[in-house]
């Protein structure tokens, strides 16, 4: 079988079973078994079985990043699998906000013509409830190659969360330290940061009992549920951030399309100023920032 052929047998096998981007799936599962692969490559028999069963895990509901180990988010590739949530493509709109805040944005866009940058060529600042790290690490990442001398903090209060920031850290270019972190705590392990980002979970109880089976069966849902309106975590994370945060700092978080307005109030209320929400790509409020 040739690298092409396989690809095609794993596209029929999703496609048959109703799986979205049927094609570009496939060519991640196939990719990760034989990287490098030109289409005309022959393959080795048992390895392009076993990538085959995978190709029939995905198309039971399986996750293609958890069955794969890998997902794509900014420029990087991240480990991830069940117990830390999947990175989207919605909490780069974190990145490109942390970006206009540091003056590190390489294409201005209007969404962002509301903040005024820091100027500088050291940031310090921390991703809490970091997943994967993924957030942290991609802005790391591009700082560093503006000429920023950065140092991340991540923080999240789960195990597994924590194992595979730990994991992906490897790939930081910045000074990096991960440790577990709990944004409802009175205590705060940093101060004086420059920028805090935060992916809280933010779905609603009502929301969750909806979602997918392919998110609900696989994803964590510590990550995900957040109370009756999704707001569970959002007061705390700007108490959090007044205190971990130097003047002039910045809260970036993430949220529901809907929610913006009651994050903006909540953001208000604690006494960040300057609060504003910027909109994803697909037009939905996704991120709420605010200074200290």
């Amino acid at each position: 079988m040739t690298f092409g052929e396989l690809i095609n047998k794993i596209e029929q096998v999703l496609s048959e079973a109703g799986v979205e981007d049927a094609r570009f799936d496939s060519s991640l599962i196939a990719e990760e078994f034989f990287p490098g692969a030109k289409e005309d490559s022959e393959l080795d028999a048992n390895l392009a079985r076993q990538c085959l069963l995978a190709a029939d895990t995905v198309a039971s509901g399986a996750p293609v990043q958890y069955v794969t180990g890998k997902a794509y988010f900014w420029r990087e590739k991240y480990d991830v699998s069940v117990g830390a949530l999947i990175p989207r493509s919605d909490s780069e709109t974190v990145v490109e906000t942390a970006l206009a805040f540091c003056g590190a944005l390489d294409m201005p866009q209007d969404a962002y013509k509301d903040i005024k940058p820091v100027i500088s060529d050291k940031i310090e600042f921390a991703d809490v409830c970091c997943g994967t790290g993924c957030i942290g690490i991609s802005l790391a990442n591009e700082l560093k190659a503006h000429g920023i001398d950065t140092t991340v903090h991540l923080g999240d209060l789960s195990e597994e969360a924590l194992f595979f920031a730990n994991k992906n850290s490897e790939i930081c270019k910045a000074d990096i330290d991960v440790i577990k972190t709990d944004i409802t705590s009175e205590d705060v392990p940093w101060t004086g940061l420059d920028l805090i980002t935060a992916n809280p979970p933010y779905v609603t109880t009502d929301e969750y009992a909806e979602l997918e089976d392919k998110i609900k069966l696989y994803e964590p849902e510590m990550a995900l549920e957040a109370g009756p309106d999704g707001l569970k975590f959002y007061k705390p994370l700007a108490e959090f951030a007044k205190k971990a945060l130097k003047e002039g700092g910045m809260l970036i978080a993430e949220h529901g399309y809907r929610q913006g307005d009651a994050i903006r109030k909540i953001f208000e209320d604690c006494g960040l100023k300057d609060v504003n929400t910027v909109k994803d790509l697909s037009g939905n409020d996704r991120v709420t920032y605010g200074r200290t």
